[in-house]
């Protein structure tokens, strides 16, 4: 027997014939400090690992680590806040998310309200309830193709002016949203606010309903005449206000400015809503808004250099041609920008093809700008006629009294020569005067002002007056 009980306890545990202990081995783990030598690195790194391994040990199954994250980031929250209630945080986000869902299409909604476990059983599954809500909705948020056909607007001339301001409201509507979007694609939506995606299907929504607005009110003319001459005064319309700020600053600038602002946040919406990316979506609408002011910068020229001066025939023919050549220049481009650009459904062909119903198309509008430009130039130049005439009355009678005060100035000098080599005035004054006024009244001349200090020279400290 050993000297030492332990050792005999250690041998007996060892002969037990069902002993299944082993005692487990410890991690060996090579360090690149020890190995390098350096003890003190050994040390933090043998740190940094006890303290890496409790927090992954603590720490959640990945995926749910990586949603805890993201609720993290998106509330402003530590992850380990998150961590212990993220079922919690996940049912109130996809609440919040439903919820906006259900603002966006109504129907929804009432069902949800009619068969709430259902709507619980539905809850992470907004994207395809939005699908479906798109799908029974009046319109389709990514083309605009309407279902439940609106009945169609007779073209009348009150409808037509209906249509025109629907037009110019409606086109400052989608500027407005479509601004929106912007801000909502490059500024990050503030930590209290959720479901930042519902809130873009909201702008492309109302977007796409400003559009439908438009649409209904337009009326439903038979022709391609009597439409491109509508759309012409629903683009005249739009393009008054910066029209008229050109007229009265007599610059370009301001109708170019409105012009290339409204096409371009316009176009930015109508990519956004096709679908296109931040990237495209701001691509085709600079483009298209540097084009509009770009070619708006040649007739508006003209306009402000000419408009309500000289004779309207001329001012007529100088704006029809440069509108013409700049606007047609102007729709092919932006038709091309807008093929080129988030446009799957739309083929190079079907463009080529479409190019001589848009050029009769702009060409309508052409003839309906010019011919109101026209107009209002016409009246500009006969509002102003009675105060130039005026003037020019004015000027012709300053002219007159220059020319005789011309004459009357030579009159005086030749009598003032002849008074200067007189004998008699020096001999007596009073007798030349007489001399002078009655020879002027025999002539006709019934009155005359010599000034008192010329008077002296040649006829003393007499009267003035002849």
């Amino acid at each position: 027997m050993s000297e030492n009980p332990f050792d005999e306890i250690v041998r007996r545990k060892r002969e037990r014939p069902f002993n299944t202990f082993r005692p487990a081995p410890e991690p060996v783990t090579t360090i690149k400090a020890e190995a390098d030598g350096n003890e003190f690195d050994a040390i933090i790194q043998r740190r940094r690992g006890r303290m890496l391994g409790a927090t992954l040990r603590a720490s959640p199954a990945p995926d749910q680590a990586a949603q805890a994250n993201r609720i993290a980031r998106a509330r402003g929250l530590p992850a380990a806040v998150v961590d212990p209630k993220l079922q919690v945080l996940q049912i109130a986000d996809q609440a919040t998310n439903f919820l906006n869902m259900t603002r966006l299409f109504p129907h929804i909604g009432s069902w949800a309200e009619a068969n709430p476990r259902d709507a619980a059983a539905a809850a992470d599954d907004t994207k395809a309830l939005g699908m479906l809500g798109h799908a029974f909705s009046e319109r389709d948020l990514s083309r605009g193709y309407s279902i439940s056909a609106p009945k169609p607007v007779e073209p009348s001339l009150w409808n037509s002016a209906k249509g025109v301001w629907q037009s110019l409201v409606g086109g400052w509507q989608q500027m407005d949203t479509a601004l929106s979007m912007m801000i909502d694609d490059r500024v990050e939506a503030p930590k209290w606010m959720q479901g930042g995606k519902a809130y873009s299907d909201r702008l492309k929504a109302d977007f796409v309903q400003a559009q439908d607005n438009v649409e209904k009110a337009t009326p439903a003319f038979k022709s391609e005449t009597a439409r491109g001459i509508y759309g012409g005064f629903a683009s005249l319309a739009q393009m008054a206000p910066g029209i008229g700020a050109s007229i009265l600053t007599r610059s370009p600038v301001p109708a170019m400015a409105i012009a290339g602002a409204q096409v371009g946040t316009t176009a930015y919406g109508k990519y956004r809503v096709r679908g296109g990316t931040v990237n495209e979506a701001t691509t085709g609408g600079l483009l298209e808004g540097t084009i509009e002011a770009g070619f708006e910068a040649i007739p508006m020229g003209a306009v402000v250099s000419r408009f309500g001066k000289g004779a309207t025939s001329k001012f007529l023919a100088e704006i029809f041609v440069k509108e013409m050549a700049t606007e047609q220049a102007t729709t092919i481009a932006q038709d091309a920008v807008d093929t080129a650009i988030a446009n799957p459904d739309k083929t190079w062909g079907q463009y080529f093809a479409e190019r001589p119903a848009a050029a009769y198309q702009t060409a309508l509008g052409v003839l309906v700008m010019s011919g109101a430009l026209g107009g209002a130039s016409a009246l500009a130049s006969k509002a102003q006629a009675p105060e130039t005439a005026r003037a020019q009355a004015r000027i012709e009678r300053r002219v007159r009294d220059a020319e005789e005060a011309q004459q009357t100035a030579g009159f005086l000098d030749q009598i003032e020569r002849a008074a200067t080599a007189s004998k008699f005035r020096q001999r007596d004054p009073v007798g030349f005067a007489n001399l002078v006024a009655q020879t002027a009244q025999a002539q006709g001349i019934e009155s005359a002002y010599i000034p008192a200090t010329a008077s002296r020279d040649f006829i003393g400290e007499s009267e003035s007056y002849l």
